[in-house]
C-alpha cells in the first residue's frame, strides 16, 4: 500500500492563520535526462484562495516541505496551475481573468532583494472572458487551452506578440476542466453534464467537434437503435450542475491515447430490476473517441468523482482519481475488476487536483479543506504493462 504524508502547514491563507481553499496543484516536470532513483526532492506549485502562488520543494525522503517562492501578481482566488512540458515555464489563471506566464529570475539577474529562494517573473498576460477554471498546455509549448466559466474554450499562441486568442463554441454552462493531447485534440468537460471533444484540422487553426457526448442516446452502444424516442436512451452520462464542486478535470495520458472523465453517472439495473444510478469514470480510447463509446467505465467506491489525473510516463495506463468526499483512488485500465487502491477520506472537504511527480511515484492532492496530500509508492508497488484494449480497437 502506498503511504501518505498531510503536511500540516498554510499551503494558503489570507490570514497567516487559518487555512484556505486548495484549488489546484502541479509537480514541476524534471526534464528527460533524470534518474528516477536519484531523485530525492521535487518541486510543486499551488494555488488557492488567496491571491498568491506557490512554489515549494518537496524532500521526499523522508517528506518534508519548504516554501522556495511566492508568485505575487493575481487580482483575487488563482484557481489552476499547470507547467509546460519542459518545467520552464508555469502557467496560472484564475478569477481576475488573467492567464499568466512565468519563468525564473537567474540570480543576479533582479535587484529586488530576495524574500524567497527563488524569484519568479510574470512576462506575458493574457485576458480572457471571464475567471478561469482549467488550464493544459500543449506538448510542443506554444498553445495554451483554457476553460472559462462562460462556457468559453480558449486557444492562446503563447508565442504570438499579438496575444491572438482562438474561442472554439463551447458549453451552454460553467466550462470545468480542459486537456490537450499531441496538439491535435482538445477536451473539455462542464456542468452543463456535456463533454466536448475537437480535432485539429491538418497543422492550420481550424478545430472541428469531433464529439460532443452529453446522454445515452448520443452513444450509439447505448441507443442501439437510435430511436430518439426511447426513453431509456435519454438518460444523462455526466452529473448535473448540482454536483457541488468547481472543477471536472478530465486527462489525456502522456501519449494522447487515452482519455478519463470524472463526473460520471452510470444508470444500472440491480437485481431487483430497478434502475440505479451510481457515479463513476469514463475511459475513452483515441481510435474510436468520435462514437462516444467508453472503453471501460469504472464505477467509484467513494462517491461522485470530480478530478483524473494519467501517471505521467510514457504508454502507463495507471491514473488517480479524486472524489467528493475527499477520498483518492488509483486505477489501472488493464485491471477492469476495480480500482488498484482506494484512500478513503483524506480529506474533509472536496478533492480539487492531483498531480503526479515525473517519477510516477508521487502523487499529490489538493483539497478544498485546505490541505494537500503527498502520496509515495513503492517500484514495485505500480507496475505498468502494455494496453490490452489496442488490439480490439484497431
Amino acid at each position: 500500500m502506498p503511504s501518505v504524508n498531510l503536511p500540516q502547514i498554510l499551503w494558503h491563507s489570507k490570514d497567516n492563520k487559518h487555512s484556505d481553499r486548495v484549488y489546484s496543484l502541479d509537480f514541476k516536470p524534471q526534464g528527460h535526462n533524470f534518474n528516477s532513483t536519484d531523485v530525492k526532492s521535487t518541486k510543486l506549485a499551488t494555488a488557492g484562495a488567496d491571491e498568491f502562488v506557490h512554489i515549494w520543494e518537496i524532500q521526499l525522503q523522508p517528506i518534508n516541505t519548504k516554501v522556495i517562492s511566492r508568485l505575487t501578481g493575481h487580482i483575487g482566488e488563482v484557481n489552476c496551475v499547470r507547467w509546460n512540458k519542459s518545467g520552464s515555464v508555469l502557467a496560472t489563471g484564475g478569477e481576475d481573468k488573467s492567464l499568466c506566464l512565468w519563468s525564473e529570475v537567474k540570480p543576479g539577474e533582479s535587484d529586488d532583494d530576495p524574500e524567497f529562494e527563488e524569484i519568479w517573473h510574470r512576462f506575458k498576460v493574457f485576458s480572457l472572458s471571464q475567471a478561469i477554471n482549467s488550464i493544459c498546455w500543449c506538448q510542443s509549448e506554444r498553445y495554451i487551452s483554457a476553460a472559462t466559466e462562460d462556457g468559453n474554450i480558449s486557444i492562446i499562441d503563447t508565442t504570438s506578440e499579438l496575444n491572438k486568442i482562438q474561442i472554439l463554441p463551447s458549453h451552454s454552462n460553467i466550462a470545468q476542466g480542459i486537456s490537450f493531447a499531441e496538439s491535435q485534440y482538445i477536451a473539455s468537460l462542464s456542468s452543463d453534464q456535456c463533454l466536448r471533444v475537437w480535432n485539429r484540422e491538418g497543422e492550420g487553426k481550424r478545430w472541428k467537434t469531433l464529439l460532443m457526448l452529453k446522454n445515452n442516446r448520443d452513444c450509439d452502444e447505448l441507443n442501439p437503435t437510435g430511436d430518439v424516442q426511447d426513453k431509456r436512451a435519454q438518460k444523462p452520462v455526466f452529473l448535473g450542475e448540482d454536483l457541488p464542486s468547481f472543477f471536472r478535470r478530465l486527462d489525456f495520458s502522456s501519449n494522447g491515447t487515452l482519455l478519463v472523465t470524472p463526473a460520471g453517472i452510470q444508470n444500472v439495473i440491480n437485481k431487483e430490476a430497478n434502475e440505479t444510478s451510481l457515479p463513476c469514470c469514463y475511459v475513452f480510447h483515441r481510435k474510436i473517441l468520435g462514437l462516444g463509446i467508453p472503453i471501460i467505465t469504472f464505477p467509484s467506491p467513494s462517491g461522485p468523482t470530480v478530478v483524473a489525473r494519467f501517471r505521467p510516463l510514457e504508454s502507463s495506463c495507471i491514473f488517480a482519481v479524486g472524489t467528493l468526499d475527499g477520498s483518492v483512488c488509483f486505477y489501472d485500465v488493464n485491471k477492469i475488476e476495480g480500482p488498484l487502491a482506494v484512500l478513503k477520506g483524506l480529506h474533509f472537504a472536496p478533492i480539487t487536483d492531483i498531480s503526479w511527480d515525473s517519477t510516477g511515484l508521487v502523487c499529490a492532492a489538493s483539497s478544498s479543506d485546505g490541505y494537500v496530500s503527498i502520496i509515495t509508492f513503492r517500484s514495485d508497488e505500480l507496475v505498468d504493462s502494455p494496453m490490452n484494449f489496442d488490439a480490439q480497437v484497431n
